[in-house]
């Protein structure tokens, strides 16, 4: 059986959100804007991780390379994408 590649890439204005798997229960684990599916392995492409000042009241999008994984560990979605996912991070954050 041959297997091939297959590249997934949401609509503008939608993103992928990534999912773990762990004792049957299910948690974000990031987010791309793109996934690239070859065999039993899929590479997460764009990756990224919301992230937040201390006071919780600034979010923004930080890159995040998820690498090349076992596609059994993971389950996805596509979704929109939330106005933070393309802000950079402020200068006073910490």
């Amino acid at each position: 059986m041959k297997s091939g590649l297959f590249l997934l890439k949401p609509a503008p204005g939608m993103i992928i959100q990534i999912y773990v798997r762990f004792c049957r229960f299910d948690f974000l684990h990031g987010f791309c804007r793109g996934l690239l599916h070859a065999g039993r392995y899929v590479q997460f492409l764009e990756g990224f991780r919301r992230h937040e000042n201390p006071e919780m009241t600034i979010r923004w999008a930080e890159a995040c390379d998820f690498g090349i994984r076992p596609l059994e560990q993971f389950s996805f979605k596509v979704a929109p994408e939330a106005e933070w996912m393309t802000r950079p991070k402020p200068n006073n954050a910490k």
